[in-house]
């Protein structure tokens, strides 16, 4: 099987997001996506919408429903959007191949905390987005997140130690097939990930050397944010980011059995 995860940036680089999805989605079986924007079912508050727009470059610009837009283009997938993690109205989504059996729910793991943004007041939490699939007789458990952004800082926080000790908490009744990758808006060497490490998980970003996962739009000097981990019995047939500039994050894409 092959799942590629990717923070969307709120689909602001969606000329070339489109050219990506489009030359994946025949070998690909499944999506996990971070940054999810689907405004006609709610708009954010107009603050959070202004700090959003001051703290991102101005040359760039959200789609409001690109939600709306990926189903147009993933056309042979079911798809799956989550409950918003911030008063932007962020959402996770999966795309998965239709005929592949899938369950989907979410946990909270994180409520929304407040923080300011270019001044402006504005609050993010963290949901984990489940798919349990069957291929081949197997059952895995796919888990897509999205880590608490917490302003440039991707060190530990009370709040990420929390984090981790959730999804850790969530996993740990889930079939020992098992999946988390997204962007979790830390550094390696932090306790929060080495948390995941130690309750039986590959940091396959550790394990293949990747040394960015942000990419040419990405301008800032911390090169790390998303990661892929997995479990023991996931057989590991290939696995690396892809250099294209679909958002201010690389794609990960992960091959398994």
């Amino acid at each position: 099987m092959r799942i590629i995860s990717l923070n969307l940036w709120g689909g602001r680089a969606f000329s070339s997001l489109k050219e990506f999805l489009n030359n994946e989605k025949d070998k690909t079986d499944l999506f996990c996506f971070q940054e999810t924007l689907e405004y006609s079912l709610g708009m954010p508050e107009i603050y959070s919408i202004k700090a959003k727009t001051e703290h991102q470059p101005k040359e760039f610009s959200e789609r409001e429903n690109l939600y709306t837009d990926l189903k147009e283009i993933l056309t042979d997938y079911n798809s799956y959007l989550t409950d918003t993690y911030s008063s932007g109205k962020e959402r996770l989504s999966m795309f998965i191949k239709k005929g592949i059996t899938a369950n989907e729910d979410e946990y909270s793991i994180i409520d929304k905390l407040g923080l300011k943004v270019e001044g402006l007041p504005y609050s993010v939490g963290c949901i984990m987005q489940h798919a349990s699939i069957v291929s081949d007789g197997k059952t895995y458990d796919i888990c897509n997140v999205h880590g608490l952004w917490q302003h440039s800082s991707k060190d530990d926080t009370p709040e990420r130690i929390k984090q981790s000790e959730g999804i850790i908490k969530c996993m740990s009744n889930m079939d020992p097939r098992r999946i988390l990758a997204g962007d979790f808006n830390l550094l390696p060497d932090t306790k929060s990930i080495k948390m995941i490490e130690d309750s039986g998980f590959r940091n396959l970003i550790k394990d293949y050397n990747i040394t960015d996962t942000r990419g040419k739009l990405y301008t800032k000097k911390l090169r790390y944010a998303d990661y892929t981990f997995v479990s023991s019995q996931i057989n590991v047939n290939k696995f690396g980011v892809i250099p294209v500039q679909a958002s201010d994050h690389l794609p990960m894409v992960l091959e398994f059995s």
